[in-house]
């Protein structure tokens, strides 16, 4: 049998999701029994039974009716087979389809018969993306179609600009349930910014704060004018406001700026006796702050030249009136007018000789390093250094009075500095007294003489002085005479330089000798620190003093230099003979150095003290630190106070509210004190102390030792006082005196905290206490505030130790 089969293709495409292959199996037909198929041949046209040699057509169809296959003649009895492609059906937005049979089931033929395709249908997904408004992607979701998509992570955000914070609105477009791949875009709605604007003074005082200032506004100040104070100089006006306002981009401040104005301030001309060139001139005179002026020029009433104004001790104004410098007070000023002649060559310095009355001022440092210096001499009048330096002084020739200036009259010589000066000659022909000084060789036939602020660095001497007469060297002053009614006052001056003389006497730091009668003297606020080497009489101050009926006062003043020498040596005063109504005191002043003599008379502040009449000696408030040694009468603060003749009445010494932190030694005869080595005079010791320890070894004259006083002839009183150190001696010693002439000596509320030694370490026989012994591990502040009754306005005992060797100080 031949099988016609016709194949139709549809006209309408098809997308297949996915491709299926049809296995037409065509089942076996079992054969039919001949015994009820057949029929006789007479009767087959009369049956209704097809026969077996009929044929069917067999039509395929897809689902929507389009005939995919036509198979024609398929006999009767098999099984059709379709064999065109597999049916496919278009997937539509909701399903994807796929082919899964034929409708009605396949059987064999035996009629025409229609097959349809049949297919199983799949939910379509979509992918649903969401994304930012600046496109980035923030999630993708497969939905199936009819699903309604929902945003499931964080919400959206857009980061704030200046202008503009952001809030996520809606979705564009809007969401709708799923019916094919969809892209959602994040919206937002936007909120303009404000911000804080604050306005300040220049101080950075709060003036106003606006905190809701929208972007882009220019801000208004609606407060009070800023103001700033005026200054002692100058002024201010409100000039706007830093940095300039502009629309509100952000949080702002804005700085108050003032514009300044420099003040008017008065000059008040002080004439000083001086007249104008121009009569009509006036006496104030108004200046900008910080601007230069001119001031007049005037005629002098001296004997010297107009040299300038000055405020304050300063030259503002130079001698053609012209500013020295822009007017940097801050207030009216008076400005006095000076005479003098200035000094800023050798040439000027020596032309001193032409007018020893003038007033001169150096104006520079000055050299004099190229030729020997000659002293000038007479000078009677006005040297003010203003602060300056002389150096290179060279003086070879002997002259009597040797210095930068020999001899002077009544003289005032300020604010000088002296360095690297050489004075070196031999003795003349004839002896003669030669008075050598750094600043000023000699004054003497009662002159006025005021010192203050002068320096001497440097200084050399080197001066055979053993054939002269009468000598005196001294680093500012060598020698200062008197017999009446004058003044000497040196004031906030020092010796820095080392002086060495093997047979110098009468010298000192400050000055060598002084010789006066019924004078004032007056050392204030000065010292010396250079190391002095010499023979006899020198002080660190002063060497030789010689007086009657003056008043001295040495008063803020002190030597730290190192003092070795054979006699008479004091840290402040070599030796002093008072008579008459001659009083001295020493307040608030110190020696810091050791004192190392051969001899006689050697303490931290007066070597020896020769007194008779009503003289007077007042030790004040005063200290010595130095270590002394020597022969005999050696004293922590006076190493000899003794009585000068057979006079009627006895002077006096009196000690108050001072100590000594120097060891004192003796290596041959002794007489030795804490404070008075040995003391005939009649004296008092008030409030005070030693702590240096005292030795004299020697076998043949140890004796004479005492915690405070070595020898004690005309009676005394001591109060409120005690003697830390050790005393070691051979022979007459005491815990506070060593020999009590007579017992003349009161003690009220004395003590020691040691007993008394011979040098081998044992106890020393028969010594003299004059006291009472106190434990020094008890001691504390209350011992001096309650005990001895000290004042602690003057002491600072607060913080003593005395077995680790920490003693009260003055305030």
């Amino acid at each position: 049998m031949i099988k016609k089969r016709i194949f139709l293709i549809s006209t309408i495409s098809l997308v297949v999701v996915g491709a299926v292959t049809a296995a037409l199996l065509v089942p076996l037909l079992n054969k039919p029994d001949s015994s009820s198929s057949k029929q006789s041949s007479s009767s087959s046209t009369l049956s209704s039974e097809p026969s077996l040699a009929e044929t069917f057509t067999i039509t395929w169809k897809n689902y929507d009716g389009t005939v995919l296959e036509v198979d024609q003649e398929v006999m009767h009895g098999t099984m059709p087979t379709y064999e065109g492609a597999t049916p496919t059906r278009a997937q539509t937005a909701e399903f994807t389809y796929e082919f899964s049979g034929w409708m009605p089931d396949i059987v064999v033929a035996t009629s025409d018969a229609t097959y349809t395709a049949t297919f199983d249908d799949a939910v379509n997904k979509y992918p649903i993306t969401w994304i930012n408004e600046d496109g980035t992607v923030l999630d993708i979701q497969e939905l199936a179609y009819g699903a309604l998509p929902a945003f499931t992570k964080e919400t959206p955000t857009k980061a704030k600009n200046a202008e503009f914070t952001y809030t996520f609105s809606v979705w564009e477009p809007e969401v709708v349930t799923v019916t094919k791949a969809a892209t959602y875009t994040a919206t937002y709605t936007e909120t303009r910014n404000n911000y804080a604007v604050t306005w300040l003074n220049d101080d950075g005082t709060l003036l106003h704060e606006d905190l809701n200032v929208p972007y882009g506004t220019v801000p208004e100040y609606t407060g009070a004018v800023p103001e700033k104070a005026s200054e002692p100089h100058r002024t201010f006006a409100f000039n706007g406001w830093s940095p300039e306002v502009n629309a509100v981009v952000g949080d702002v401040t804005y700085i108050a700026v003032f514009s300044a104005t420099f003040k008017t301030f008065t000059i008040t001309l002080d004439l000083n006796g001086g007249t104008f060139n121009e009569p009509e001139t006036l006496l104030t005179i108004d200046v900008i702050y910080s601007s230069d002026f001119v001031l007049p020029v005037l005629n002098t009433p001296t004997n010297s030249p107009f040299g300038g104004w000055y405020y304050a001790g300063e030259r503002i104004a130079d001698e053609f009136g012209d500013s020295l410098t822009n007017y940097l007070f801050t207030e009216d000023i008076t400005v006095v007018a000076e005479y003098f002649y200035p000094i800023y060559t050798r040439a000027d310095l020596e032309n001193i000789t032409n007018n020893l009355n003038g007033t001169y001022r150096l104006m520079n440092d000055l050299d004099l390093k190229d030729e020997e210096w000659v002293p000038i001499n007479g000078f009677a009048g006005e040297f003010n250094g203003q602060g300056f330096t002389i150096s290179g002084m060279t003086i070879l020739t002997y002259y009597e009075s040797v210095g930068l200036f020999g001899e002077v009259d009544d003289a005032t010589i300020t604010n000088l500095t002296l360095s690297d000066s050489l004075i070196e000659f031999a003795s003349p022909a004839q002896p003669g007294n030669v008075f050598v000084g750094g600043i000023i060789g000699s004054s003497h036939n009662n002159h006025d003489l005021m010192l203050s602020a002068l320096t001497n660095e440097s200084f050399v001497m080197n001066v055979d002085e053993r054939s002269f007469g009468y000598v005196g060297f001294g680093g500012i002053l060598g020698n200062y005479e008197s017999t009446g009614g004058t003044t000497l006052a040196i004031i906030d001056s020092l010796n820095a330089s080392e002086i060495t003389g093997e047979f110098y006497e009468s010298l000192g730091g400050l000055v060598g000798r002084i010789m006066t009668l019924g004078a004032e003297i007056t050392v204030t606020r000065s010292g010396n620190s250079g190391k002095i080497t010499t023979s006899l009489y020198t002080g660190g101050l002063i060497g030789d003093f010689y007086d009657t009926n003056s008043l001295i006062t040495i008063e803020d003043s002190y030597n730290a230099g190192e003092i070795i020498g054979l006699a008479h040596l004091g840290g402040l005063i070599g030796q002093m003979r008072l008579f008459d109504r001659s009083t001295i005191t020493l307040e608030n002043s110190y020696n810091t150095n050791d004192i190392s003599g051969t001899a006689t008379g050697i303490g931290g502040l007066i070597g020896t003290y020769s007194a008779a009449d009503f003289a007077e000696l007042n030790i004040i408030r005063s200290s010595n630190e130095g270590n002394i040694s020597g022969e005999e009468r050696l004293g922590g603060l006076v190493g000899s106070a003794s009585r000068s003749g057979q006079r009627q009445f006895m002077p006096e010494v009196h000690i108050s509210n001072s100590y000594n932190l120097g060891d004192i030694t003796s290596d041959i005869r002794g007489t030795l004190g804490g404070l008075i080595g040995y003391g005939f005079n009649y004296f008092t010791i008030t409030n005070s102390y030693n702590a240096g320890n005292l030795n004299a070894p020697s076998e043949r004259h140890g004796e004479l030792v005492g915690g405070l006083v070595g020898w004690a002839q005309s009676g005394g009183i001591i109060t409120n006082s005690i003697n830390f150190g050790i005393v070691r001696a051979n022979a007459l010693a005491g815990s506070i005196i060593g020999r009590n002439y007579e017992n003349a000596v009161v003690f009220n509320n004395t003590y020691f905290t040691n007993e008394v030694y011979k040098s081998n370490g044992q106890l020393l026989p028969d010594a003299t206490l004059g006291g009472t012994l106190v434990d020094a591990a008890t001691i504390d502040a209350s011992f001096f505030s309650d005990t001895l009754l000290w004042d602690d306005a003057v002491w600072d005992y607060t913080n003593i130790n005395i077995t680790e060797e920490i003693y009260p100080i003055l305030k």
